[in-house]
C-alpha cells in the first residue's frame, strides 16, 4: 500500500492498484469560519456549507470518511457560535442539493 498527501487530498493506492482517497486538513488549522454576527448577507454560509460538502463528497472514495469530514465540519461551526438549529438546516438542506444534483446526473 502506497500513501501521499498532496495539498487537501489524502490519496492511497493498494497493492490490488485501488485508489483511494479522503480529505486532508492541518493538524494546525483554526478553521475560522466566519461567526454569525459578521455583517455578511445571510447567504454566504450556505454557500460556505454546500461548496465544503461538495468537496467532501467529492474527495472522500469511503461513505464514512464523508461523514466524518462533515461532522467535524459542523462541530467547528458550532464552535464559531452559529445556532445549533439554523446550521442544522442549512446542512440538511446543502446535503439535499448535494444528493439531488448527483442523482441527475446518474439519468
Amino acid at each position: 500500500e502506497r500513501r501521499r498527501i498532496f495539498l487537501d487530498l489524502d490519496m492511497t493506492i493498494s497493492e490490488e492498484g485501488v485508489i483511494s482517497t479522503r480529505t486532508f486538513q492541518k493538524p494546525m488549522n483554526l478553521y475560522l469560519y466566519i461567526p454569525p454576527q459578521s455583517a455578511h448577507q445571510d447567504g454566504l454560509m450556505k454557500g460556505i456549507v454546500y461548496g465544503e460538502l461538495k468537496r467532501y463528497l467529492w474527495q472522500n472514495t469511503k461513505r464514512e470518511d464523508y461523514i466524518k469530514m462533515v461532522s467535524k465540519f459542523f462541530q467547528r461551526c458550532l464552535k464559531r457560535n452559529w445556532p445549533y438549529k439554523r446550521l442544522y438546516r442549512i446542512f440538511i438542506d446543502a446535503n439535499r442539493k448535494l444528493a439531488d444534483s448527483k442523482s441527475s446526473q446518474a439519468t
